[in-house]
């Protein structure tokens, strides 16, 4: 494949936007997600990373469900007001292991 710019300049360049139909979930499928959450391990010591990262469901009903909102470090997302959001303990491989 030939490019006409670096890669790296492609990479910063890339956006990403994800449209959802903006209806809440349900309240039997966020206890679903937030047990799944809660009782998966994903600290596993056989894991391949090995560090220590956690996810939660949130919700956000102030969010208007027809605005676009940029949220974290990367992406745009409209029509969603439930989220899970994570976290990764700062280390050599935490950011591997977030996404692992």
């Amino acid at each position: 494949m030939n490019f006409t710019k670096p890669i790296s300049d492609i990479i910063k360049e890339r956006t990403s936007v994800r449209t959802y139909t903006g209806q809440p979930l349900e309240n039997d499928v966020k206890e679903e997600i937030k047990h799944l959450l809660e009782n998966n391990n994903f600290n596993s010591p056989y894991s391949k990373f090995g560090e220590k990262v956690r996810f939660k469901l949130i919700s956000m009903p102030e969010f208007d469900p027809q605005e676009k909102r940029k949220l974290g470090t990367y992406g745009v997302i409209k029509g969603a007001q439930d989220f899970i959001v994570g976290a990764a303990k700062k280390s050599q491989y935490g950011k591997e292991q977030y996404g692992y």
